[in-house]
């Protein structure tokens, strides 16, 4: 027997069978059996002893079963119960920190806004106050998308709409915006450097334009939080696969055993680091979903203390680049609606204040009306409206029946939704009910703009 067993249960299975043969009783042990075409399986030996007349042990019966499913089966399990507590674990420190995420952009708002109410202020400091109200405002608006898209993701409900995308217009973009980004970090020793390593000089693929640059902002993000001096690179070349996208920052690195986790959900690649650092362990997973979303795929190259690059590849899909200059045709954001009439549907009165403030510069006459039965009286007494601003939560009668009864009536007359529900899905309802497009909460005042614009 001991030509087949393992060496590293010699000595264990000696003792066993001198125990067996001194007690006489019946002893089941496992040990790893290496069969004679050298494959090593788990076994479980069954020992006892055979007695003579005299009651004195002679022989000893071995019974040899393979096991090797049960203790697969036993590993599989002792694997999910380590996975489900690290999980439970990962999910408490992310709770944990989400609080400090919340609460750190919530301060902003809040104290500003109040520092805001004193008179004394000149104008400098109240551009200056409102500027950072506007960055903790963008700043708890992403962690609110970043955990709407993991929530999507896990449900499976990821829409894309896949459009022409110019990629070096999009690159001029971000790298203007983390210029900025690092001069109001204080990270001025942090150059911003763009590689454009494609033949031509303009780049133009079809895919989902708000994903990509969604992917290359948590990408870009990371490197600018992890760098303290150096550079980042943004930068794209060709790839056999398709366009290979990539940055690259001289920050501090991850570790490789870090570099096999660091794409799943509430992961960091310095859970150490993370008070220092902050973030919630969402960005990199969102990121590498979407990719795949798009058809492509994601990675790192990375040492610690080295820095780390970043890359996905996306399909080379290209749009032609002679239908560019019709493509990119740009809009004016002056707007000029003097002889227009909109009916602004909705309850809620500093949502209405906004979009008529945001709207005030464009002449256009304003109609409000406060929930569903007052959406259709205004609706039946102003027969000269141009267009429908509805929200969807309306009481009385929601904003979808609302849309469905003006649609009956007058089928020609832009219904425009806007609603705070943020799950996949609401745009094809809206616009099973008769909305012409969409707009999702918060809306920004050029979105309002370009909206409107395309149906007055």
């Amino acid at each position: 027997l001991y030509r087949f067993i393992k060496k590293m249960h010699w000595r264990l299975s000696f003792q066993n069978f001198a125990e067996t043969w001194k007690k006489g009783y019946l002893k089941n042990m496992e040990y790893q059996v290496v069969r004679p075409d050298g494959i090593t399986f788990d076994a479980e030996v069954s020992t006892g002893a055979i007695y003579d007349s005299e009651g004195k042990p002679e022989s000893m019966v071995l019974i040899l079963k393979n096991i090797s499913e049960r203790k697969e089966a036993e590993r599989k399990i002792l694997e999910a119960k380590y996975k489900a507590e690290e999980s439970d674990r990962l999910k408490t420190a992310f709770l944990s920190n989400m609080s400090h995420e919340i609460r750190t952009p919530m301060n902003a708002i809040v104290g500003f806004s109040d520092l805001l109410s004193d008179e004394q202020l000149n104008p400098e400091e109240r551009r200056d106050f409102i500027a950072q109200i506007n960055q903790g405002a963008d700043d708890l608006m992403r962690l609110i998308d970043d955990i709407i898209d993991i929530a999507k993701i896990e449900a499976g409900q990821v829409n894309v709409h896949i459009a022409e995308c110019f990629v070096r217009e999009l690159f001029k973009e971000l790298h203007l915006m983390y210029i900025q980004n690092i001069k109001r970090t204080g990270k001025e020793d942090v150059n911003i450097r763009l590689e454009w390593n494609w033949p031509l000089n303009e780049l133009a693929i079809y895919t989902d334009p708000f994903r990509l640059k969604q992917i290359l902002v948590n990408l870009m993000s990371n490197a600018v939080k992890f760098t303290e001096e150096g550079e980042i690179v943004l930068g794209i070349q060709e790839h056999p696969e398709g366009v290979y996208f990539y940055v690259k920052d001289s920050g501090i690195g991850i570790r490789e055993e870090k570099q096999k986790v660091i794409f799943d959900r509430f992961m960091q690649g310095h859970e150490a680091k993370t008070k220092l650092y902050g973030g919630t362990g969402l960005g990199l997973a969102i990121s590498k979903n979407l990719a795949e979303i798009l058809g492509g795929t994601i990675g790192v190259d990375s040492k610690s203390g080295e820095g780390s690059t970043f890359w996905f590849i996306l399909p080379r899909n290209e749009v032609p680049l002679k239908y560019e200059a019709a493509l990119r045709t740009p809009s004016s954001n002056l707007r000029s609606w003097d002889d227009k009439k909109i009916l602004i549907a909705e309850d809620d009165q500093s949502n209405y204040y906004f979009l008529s403030e945001s709207l005030k510069d464009t002449g256009v006459e304003i109609i409000w009306s406060k929930d569903g039965e007052e959406t259709m009286k205004m609706f039946r007494e102003h027969s000269d409206l141009d267009a429908v601003l509805m929200d969807i939560n309306m009481p009385l009668i929601n904003g979808y029946e609302c849309t469905r009864r003006i649609k009956e009536e007058r089928p020609s007359l832009p219904v425009i939704a806007q609603t705070a529900y943020a799950m996949s899905g609401e745009r094809e309802v809206s616009r099973e009910a008769g909305c012409d497009d969409y707009l999702s909460k918060p809306i920004k005042v050029s979105e309002l703009l370009e909206t409107l614009s395309r149906h007055i």
